[in-house]
Formats: C-alpha cells, sequence, structure tokens
C-alpha cells in the first residue's frame, strides 16, 4: 500500500509454539504472512483477551509481559494446566494489510518471548501467560555449581579428583562438632590465659613457635 492510499489498515500478529501444534492469532478477521494464516480465533485457544504494553529493559533487567487468552468453552483441564506450556515461544508482530484486506506486508517483529508462567481463571475462562525475554535464560543461576567436591561427585558419582585439592570449599553437615571456637594462649609466664566460646573448653595449642 502506498503512501497516496487512503487509508492504512494495520493488523497485530501472535504465534505461539507449543509443542504439538502452533496456535496462530491475529486481532481481527483473517491475515496471512510468509503464506502461514492467522486467525482472530482458534478452536481450543479462543481469542485474544488482552496484552500487556511491549517494553524494553536496560541493564541487568529482562523485558517480561504477558497476554491473555479467552478459551474456547470446551477446552479440556488438562490442556490448560499442561506443564509443557511452559517456555513455549511467543512472537509478536505488527504489520500492514495490503488491497486484498488480507496480505501482511512489511511486519515488524515486535517481540520474540518465552511463556513464563500460566495462570488459570476459572471464574472468567481465562487463561494469564506470563512472558519472559528469551534472553533472560542467560540470567539464571545455578547456585550449587561450585568448584567443590561434593558438587563434583554429584556429577561424577565416586570420581574423587577434588578431595585432595586445597582452597575448594567444603560442606559440613549441621550438628557435627567442630573445633570450638575458643582458644587458650601462653602469657609470658607459661600459664594458660583467658578463652571464649566451645562450652567452656580450650585448646591448648603447644606445638613450638615457627
Amino acid at each position: 500500500m502506498a503512501l497516496t492510499d487512503p487509508a492504512f489498515t494495520m493488523v497485530s500478529l501472535l504465534k505461539i509454539e507449543f509443542p504439538s501444534h502452533t496456535v496462530r492469532l491475529c486481532d481481527g478477521g483473517r491475515a496471512v504472512m510468509g503464506g502461514e494464516e492467522y486467525l482472530s480465533g482458534h478452536d481450543v485457544w479462543g481469542t485474544i483477551a488482552a496484552a500487556e504494553e511491549i517494553e524494553d529493559a536496560m541493564g541487568d533487567s529482562a523485558p517480561g509481559g504477558g497476554f491473555s487468552l479467552m478459551l474456547a468453552p470446551d477446552t479440556p483441564l488438562s490442556t490448560i494446566i499442561d506443564p509443557a506450556l511452559q517456555t513455549c515461544r511467543v512472537r509478536f508482530w505488527q504489520g500492514e494489510l495490503d488491497a486484498d484486506m488480507e496480505t501482511v506486508i512489511d511486519p515488524e517483529l515486535l517481540a520474540d518471548k518465552l511463556i513464563d508462567v500460566p495462570r488459570w481463571n476459572p471464574d472468567e475462562w481465562v487463561l494469564d501467560l506470563d512472558l519472559m525475554d528469551r534472553t533472560e535464560v542467560f540470567f539464571l543461576r545455578s547456585e550449587g555449581n561450585v568448584c567443590s567436591a561434593s558438587w563434583h561427585q554429584s556429577v561424577w558419582p565416586g570420581e574423587r579428583g577434588f578431595d585432595n585439592c586445597t582452597d575448594t570449599p567444603g560442606q559440613v553437615a549441621w550438628g557435627v562438632e567442630g573445633a570450638p571456637s575458643g582458644t587458650v594462649y601462653r602469657g609470658n609466664g607459661g600459664n594458660g590465659g583467658g578463652g571464649g566460646g566451645g562450652g567452656g573448653r580450650g585448646i591448648q595449642n603447644d606445638a613450638p613457635l615457627q
């Protein structure tokens, strides 16, 4: 459509890639983009009920967002609460309809995200889908993955190559008696000085000074 044409007709497109099938929705009527058909409704997943504004993020924050689907009345509950919904890919486009009012020209990709948390609202028969940016996977951290013998053996059981390494973090079970925190030192007269902690017990260090 040229700038001299009397009107522009914009269309918004949504594509959800579920494990078993792909859902393509638009904000009204029918649209064709890249040979794929987008409809205003789906037999199972219904129609787009609402969508949050698409925003960017700065620094160490990842853009999120979300949208809601008004599901078809006969959608089975097993489909709605399927754990496989998480991490499915979701994309949004906006484009202009050609003169035939179906073909999308010059589509612009607005967002490329993953489903983070699905939230089912049975009173309104609406499925709310919170999204996370695909780059957010780079922010995920595995707190237990450290250079230690315990973590090394959790991956390779019985492999004890880290046991004699120094300067690696170790784990002590809670409640296991360790060295008391109090110490006793020798004064100039050779008598034991005061110490603290350790349930009233002290450590007498008779080793010669180096």
